[in-house]
């Protein structure tokens, strides 16, 4: 599958008509016309677009099968409405009436991917075909014997007599003539010993009809009898049915009283059907025919997949059903466990046949292969019902029996993760593969009870019928000694106790270590355009929260999160961290007053490749950016009304590994906080840039000139000369083999003001410098780059950055922190070097100290913000993004600064 297209699964073409893509690329070539143009005739001469267009029609007619995992019912693969190609592989889909489709989304016409998901996750992946392949695919099950199908039900699109042959087009058979020219057929005469001149005709016949194409032709030309025997209508009929199942209106009589000549329908049919080369060889129509035989050889291929799934036996017995069949709901069918090997077992069945069964005498059984769950038996009464493999020995099983008037009110399956190092000869790399599997179960009973079996630790997977309604059944999928799929039929009439309703984002999700409350309310998670390689289903969701009441909102005194997202942070007045994901050193925090009422009132995402940033606003009007302010969206996460913002929820699963990447981030309401204010008034300046924490004082305003006029800021913030320093970290230098953007940037600490911005971020420093004290210059220039630090084609700057450094080893001796004192100095003055671009600085305070160098600054410097040289000036406006010279970085860092003034 190339670029973002996707094909047909059967015939293999696209969904829209490609005309001279070639041709117009040439045309829009504005290369030398002197030069030799290649040999080879141009196609829209060969194939001029008043003919081949309505020919190709067709393949712009198409829809999609896929499986719903949201579908309700017993069956959840389904058949869309008409679809239309859309990019990135997603196909725009109407409703249909298949009943499974249904409920796929509150919005329709909507998007699906075409595209499959990594480790046959919850996105599997519709599968588009053209309608007319879908014909020839329902006619193959049609007339397979002994298979269940429906594929005959839905849309199949009867051909029309008399329609004109379509190029290519499956779904079209060649047009009956009325013809009474036969085509002749040697007369040699046959040699003597015919061994077919004393066989009755009915035995040559039936020989006749073992042999196919060439052998046939053959046997003719070798015997007069067999040539006499088979020139009867009736076995040319018979033939053209045996040998063109593919061509199946041959037999219907609308079509079959035009015909004169069976005989040279065969020979017309096949023709087309096996040799389209040699036709068009001689300029004449190749009819889709030929396609349709194509198409339905790979049916048959279809069919003998779905064979291994529904076995071709008419007398196979059927499950039994049960009264509850009609009504039960499946709400989630979600995988608990991942498997090596494409194929597995499924079974849904209902354990109780009536309702006077569920007052019957239970025992449930789970079975174990190894650690993981591998089978499920349930017995009510005599009948027992298995699920998975459950012939495992005695050992490896725990039974839990149950009274007449008892019943499972729901399940808790412990999932585990292990881990698995291996060495990759190939890249001379360590790479690790996890296993998910059940690893535990914890069941609770109607009667109160709690039971645990094997493990109680691990990942949780809640299955919970939904309020007034009781477990009646079970439907599952198990490969390789394990259940890897499983889903609770659930009913109104079940065996059941009063409970309060789940959010659905608590039962279809996969959580880490615990359950989070009922009572939170979970808002759709973002995801971005590389989390199609998560399996969801096996994603842990992992809960941080800001506090569900306003006493715990109240000790919020802080939100962190490191540079590429992999970590987050709530920090307690009493010193205390809650933190979800990745251990990190580096972080950058946002202070909240809790205890004055300042509440985190608003979260947008900013979405990428993955989610690759957050913009975090207070009630009191300030704002925080973590991660890249800029990529393909962002998108604003406000709570529900009546609903506070309690905290996030996200996965760290990026490629199905558990401890990657962020993968998806969502916002967590409560209904028992307040919702926040949202006072986001002046946060942004007049070019819609993000003020970080807040604006400046309103009297101030730019002096020119623009250090970094090419910049690709997003987030702006002020350094205010009037506030003392007590040191500068982060003051890295750049070699000149090391691109300034992989230094990160630095911070400021002020030794005045409230507890809130002492510290003020100007980047966050790179984390892979070598900082330890025997750093040689061989640790420099083996250093990795950023994770997420990504290089593509850029631009070339016009006036390049030019290091101060003139070794590696001089770039480890400068000091990275500049130290003022306990009190601070005022800073009065910043040396700029720049071109397109913020190359480099130096600060310089009120006693005359001049601090180490950031980034490239050799040479001369583009200029100065001095207190001396204007007293107007009152600080310093930097500009900060994750953009620079085809460079993207996993945070923003300065790119451009410009003096601020007051006053004329």
């Amino acid at each position: 599958m190339g670029g973002w297209d996707y094909y047909c699964f059967l015939c293999n073409a696209g969904f829209y008509v490609p005309l001279y893509d070639f041709d117009d690329a040439e045309d829009d070539d504005h290369s030398d016309p002197d030069a030799a143009r290649p040999d080879r005739p141009n196609m829209k001469q060969l194939f001029p677009r008043e003919l081949i267009e309505p020919r190709l029609q067709w393949l712009t007619k198409f829809r999609t099968i896929g499986v719903n995992r949201k579908a309700v019912g017993i069956k959840q693969c389904y058949l869309s409405g008409p679809a239309t190609s859309e990019d990135y592989g997603a196909a725009s889909i109407e409703f249909g009436d298949h009943p499974n489709a249904q409920g796929r989304g509150e919005n329709f016409p909507g998007d699906v991917s075409c595209y499959m998901g990594a480790d046959d996750g919850e996105d599997d992946g519709d599968l588009p075909i053209h309608e007319s392949c879908l014909t020839v695919l329902s006619e193959a099950f049609a007339q397979a014997q002994g298979i269940k199908q429906h594929w005959t039900y839905y849309y199949i699109d009867p051909l029309e007599s008399g329609t004109h042959d379509v190029q290519a087009d499956p779904d079209r058979a060649i047009q009956f003539r009325s013809d009474s020219a036969r085509e002749e057929v040697s007369q040699d005469q046959p040699h003597q010993g015919d061994r077919f001149q004393s066989m009755p005709e009915e035995l040559t016949m039936a020989i006749a009809d073992f042999l196919h194409g060439k052998d046939l032709v053959s046997l003719m030309l070798a015997s007069r009898a067999a040539y006499g025997a088979t020139r009867s209508q009736s076995f040319w009929k018979r033939r053209l049915r045996l040998d063109t199942p593919w061509y199946w209106e041959a037999p219907k009589p609308s079509f079959s009283n035009a015909i004169t000549s069976y005989g040279q329908e065969y020979q017309k049919t096949m023709m087309q059907a096996f040799k389209p080369v040699e036709l068009a060889k001689r300029d004449q129509h190749v009819s889709g025919l030929a396609n349709r035989r194509r198409v339905w050889e790979v049916s048959q291929q279809v069919l003998k997949m779905y064979a291994e799934i529904c076995p071709l036996d008419r007398n196979s017995t059927a499950e039994s059903s049960s009264e509850f069949q009609e009504e039960a709901r499946s709400h989630h069918f979600a995988r608990i466990a991942d498997q090596a090997e494409s194929g597995h077992d499924a079974s849904a069945q209902f354990f109780f046949q009536t309702a006077a069964d569920m007052h019957m005498e239970k025992s449930v059984r789970f079975f174990w292969n190894k650690e993981a769950l591998s089978g499920i038996s349930v017995e009510v009464g005599d009948t027992v019902l298995s699920f998975g493999d459950c012939a495992t020995p005695r050992e490896a099983c725990n039974v839990l029996e149950l009274s007449a008037d008892d019943w499972l009110e729901k399940i808790i399956l412990n999932i585990s993760i292990e881990s698995n190092s291996w060495q990759d000869t190939r890249y001379n790399t360590t790479r690790t593969t996890y296993d998910h599997f059940v690893s535990g179960v914890t069941c609770y009973t109607l009667s109160g009870n709690e039971y645990h079996f094997r493990k109680s630790s691990g990942c949780k997977r809640l299955l919970e019928p939904r309020p007034g309604h009781g477990i009646v059944g079970m439907r599952t999928d198990w490969a390789e000694g394990r259940i890897t799929r499983i889903g609770i039929f659930e009913h109104a009439d079940g065996l059941t106790a009063f409970r309060q309703p789940n959010d659905t984002k608590r039962l279809e999700l996969l959580w880490k270590d615990q359950l989070p409350s009922k009572s939170l309310r979970f808002h759709d998670y973002m995801t971005g355009y590389w989390t199609g390689q998560t399996a969801w289903d096996l994603a842990p969701m992992q809960l941080l929260l800001f506090g569900t009441n306003e006493r715990e909102l109240s000790t919020v005194t802080g939100f962190a999160a490191s540079r590429d997202l992999r970590c987050f942070e709530v920090h307690r007045n009493c010193g205390s961290k809650e933190r979800i994901g990745a251990s990190t050193d580096s972080m950058k925090l946002m202070r909240i007053d809790g205890r004055s009422g300042e509440r985190i009132s608003s979260i947008s995402v900013v979405v990428g490749p993955l989610p690759v940033g957050l913009v975090v606003i207070s009630s009191h009007g300030r704002q925080m950016v973590f991660g890249k302010s800029k990529d393909n969206a962002i998108t604003p996460q406000p709570p529900e009304a009546g609903f506070g913002l309690a905290g996030i929820y996200c996965s760290f699963a990026y490629n199905s590994n558990p401890n990657e990447q962020l993968s998806s981030l969502g916002i967590v309401s409560s209904p028992d906080t307040a919702s926040a204010a949202l006072d986001d008034a002046g946060l942004a300046d007049l070019g819609g840039l993000l003020w970080e924490p807040e604006a400046p004082p309103s009297n101030w305003r730019l002096s020119d000139p623009l250090y970094g006029g090419q910049h690709n800021g997003c987030v702006v913030k002020a350094l205010d000369f009037s506030r003392p320093v007590t040191k500068i970290t982060g003051l890295l230098p750049a070699p000149a083999w090391l691109d300034i953007i992989e230094l990160g940037g630095f911070t400021v600490h002020h030794s005045d003001g409230s507890s809130l911005d002492r510290e003020s971020v100007f980047g966050m420093t790179s984390e892979v410098w070598p900082t330890h004290c025997e750093a040689t210059a061989k640790d420099l220039q083996t250093m990795k780059r950023h994770d997420r630090m990504s290089m593509m084609l850029g631009r070339k700057e016009s006036n390049p950055a030019v290091a101060h450094v003139a070794s590696d080893e001089e770039a480890l001796a400068q000091p990275s922190t500049w130290e003022l004192g306990p009190n601070g100095e005022k800073i009065v003055a910043i040396t700029a070097w720049a071109g397109d671009f913020l190359n480099g600085l130096q600060f310089h305070s009120e006693s005359g100290k001049s601090s180490p160098r950031w980034g490239a600054c050799g040479g001369e410097p583009a200029g100065h913000i001095s207190v001396d040289h204007d007293p107007r000036i009152v600080g310093a406006k930097l500009f900060l993004g994750c953009h620079r010279l085809g460079f993207t970085a996993c945070s923003d860092v300065p790119q451009a600064i410009q003096a601020m003034v007051v006053g004329d």
